[in-house]
């Protein structure tokens, strides 16, 4: 029951089939620090795997980042600008001759400085969507590759030489096993490691 609870995706716990690939790429043995910090990082990566739009398996939605940021606009923004006019410019269209005061049964005095922090914040969330969309970093490399930079620091505090001396090949390896298994999503991340090792050699 136990190895059951272990295998299952939404338990945020390194699997041991994943444990014994990786003693295997590395030729080592996988002690209780080492297992207790792959575990920290499964729970600290899969909640934002499956709570951010992506590619990733479990993601909630495959949105790309364009497709997010209209959303965003269609179902935040423009809402919220439509709101605060209706309260303020265009307040008088609730108004009638019998009750020419109709407006003021709405608490504009709470809601308007309300809906004007609303789209200060949502215009800082706008910038860095747009500002990711420019630089083309979709979500899902965004993930990969914060995953495996900590993969890789977190071997080499756990390993040394074991981790950084062995050929790039088997690193390369223990990287692809290691970020596939927290992420639950196994393909190629080429340039993610190469950008990690890249990130590395900068200190």
């Amino acid at each position: 029951m136990g190895e059951q609870n272990r295998d299952d995706d939404q338990c945020n716990t390194f699997r041991k089939k994943a444990i014994g690939e990786l003693e295997g790429a590395l030729h080592i043995e996988v002690d209780n620090q080492l297992q207790s910090d792959l575990d920290e990082l499964c729970s600290t990566y899969r909640p934002i795997a499956r709570s951010v739009p992506s590619k990733l398996n479990g993601a909630p939605s495959t949105k790309d980042l364009s497709k997010q940021i209209q959303w965003f606009k269609n179902n935040t923004i423009n809402p919220a600008q439509t709101l605060l006019k209706a309260l303020t410019v265009d307040a008088h269209e609730m108004r009638t001759a019998m009750t020419p005061e109709l407006d003021k049964l709405i608490d504009s005095e709470h809601l308007v400085p309300a809906l004007e922090k609303l789209l200060d914040q949502a215009d800082d969330v706008y910038v860095e969507l747009d500002q990711q969309l420019y630089h083309r970093i979709t979500n899902k490399q965004q993930i990969q590759y914060e995953v495996v930079l900590a993969l890789y620091k977190m071997f080499d505090y756990n390993l040394g030489d074991d981790f950084t001396k062995r050929g790039t090949a088997t690193v390369d390896l223990a990287l692809h096993i290691a970020c596939g298994e927290v992420l639950k999503h196994k393909e190629q991340i080429n340039l993610i490691v190469k950008a990690v090792r890249l990130q590395v050699s900068k200190g």
